[in-house]
């Protein structure tokens, strides 16, 4: 739904000066609450500078609680009209409050209603982005409906045929998968309260999954470099090498029983040139600075904490690209993962159907980020790994290092 509001003196007329509205037993006991908060988390009574709504004040935007709230009425079933003039004035006028309301502010509640019955949902096309809500309103729905497939492939369909060979392999694979849905539950969770930033530092997790996924679906034998190698480290069969100082080599991993030496640091980088999709190379490339930019204190994305000139918590920015690019990463984990054969056949060929109904919608992502977003470059490339969907590479077994 569009955010339609302005800010507005709180508490005051149209000519502003001050209102005196008288409050209920109820609110006096909401103001007594407040005020006993601030005695206990500071120590002293609240001064004329301080907020009466702490929380309020600080954990959220006026806009952002005014949008709840919106959302609130819209649930209750409120008249739209209403709930529209709500946006458009910051006001909210009924019978018990309407005493205490200029008959300007009547005027301009009552034309915002009008608005709405003349205009229907078509008055909110005046947004900042309405770009961003029209395809929001479709990422959306097919978000939950990846989550949706994912759960249902992951407690219905695994096979049952693996052989001794091939398990630690799918089991490997099954963790990636698993922690990838948990995390895109995440997304869902923050960017549904603006988290947008969040969304996108759990975003390269989830990229990071699918990396070693594909990785291994080329690469199958490193399976005991990044599985069986970290296990023994905490079980005791496998160490680091040690370096001519005695010093332990964080680069190798030693099997105890055997002296054989696993690579002890197999980078994104090193995954992406050996996936079995060329576009990985470039992926990698293109996403991880982005990425890490929001994961680590940089500059580069200190635009995303920052509101009128003051940097600020309540900021919110790149939920649509943190949906997005979860989305995406979900659904080429569910290809992986069906390219593995970690399903049963049923399991397989449903997989495959979901992902041949939603490869045209996917192949449309980054035409809305080319019009919107400063990553554009990179949902194309994203895109051109899309095409490649439902599409199974040749496992080679090729697992030679640099």
């Amino acid at each position: 739904m569009a955010d339609k509001r302005r800010k507005r003196g709180e508490g005051r007329n149209k000519r502003g000066s001050a209102k005196i509205i008288p409050l209920s037993e109820e609110a006096v006991g909401i103001l007594k609450a407040e005020r006993a908060r601030f005695v206990n988390l500071f120590g002293r009574e609240p001064g004329d500078s301080d907020p009466v709504f702490l929380d309020m004040n600080v954990m959220t935007t006026n806009e952002t609680l005014q949008e709840e709230i919106a959302k609130r009425l819209e649930t209750d079933g409120l008249p739209p009209a209403e709930v529209y003039a709500y946006r458009k004035t910051g006001l909210w006028i009924t019978k018990e409050n309407r005493a205490n309301i200029t008959k300007a502010e009547m005027r301009e509640w009552e034309h915002a209603k009008t608005e709405y019955e003349r205009l229907g949902e078509t008055a909110y096309d005046d947004h900042d982005d309405p770009g961003a809500d029209e395809f929001l309103g479709t990422l959306v729905p097919e978000y939950l409906n990846c989550l949706t497939v994912m759960a249902f492939a992951l407690s219905h369909g695994r096979t049952q045929n693996v052989t001794k060979e091939s398990h630690a392999l799918l089991d490997y694979v099954c963790f990636c998968f698993t922690k990838s849905l948990k995390s895109m539950r995440a997304i869902g969770v923050l960017t549904e309260d603006f988290f947008g930033e969040d969304g996108l530092i759990i975003a390269r997790s989830i990229y990071e999954n699918y990396l070693h996924a594909v990785f291994l679906l080329k690469n199958p034998a490193f399976v005991e470099d990044l599985f069986a190698a970290r296990v023994g480290l905490i079980l005791g069969t496998h160490e680091y090498k040690k370096n001519n100082s005695g010093k332990p080599n964080y680069s190798v991993i030693i099997d105890k029983s055997t002296g054989k030496e696993l690579n002890g640091r197999v980078t994104t980088k090193f995954m992406a040139k050996r996936s079995p999709y060329p576009e990985d190379v470039e992926i990698q490339q293109q996403l991880y600075d982005f990425l890490s930019s929001y994961t680590h204190p940089d500059v580069m994305a200190m635009e995303s904490y920052v509101i009128d000139g003051q940097f600020d918590h309540r900021q919110s920015a790149m939920f649509v690209e943190a949906y997005s690019l979860g989305f995406i990463f979900g659904t080429l984990l569910l290809d992986c993962a069906a390219s593995y054969e970690m399903f049963d056949k049923q399991m397989t060929a449903d997989v495959r159907n979901y992902l041949g109904r939603i490869r045209p919608f996917l192949l449309q992502i980054h035409i809305a980020h080319q019009e919107r977003s400063s990553i554009g470059d990179l949902f194309e490339t994203l895109s051109r790994r899309l095409a490649r969907v439902n599409t199974i590479p040749k496992k080679d077994g090729d697992s030679t290092g640099e």
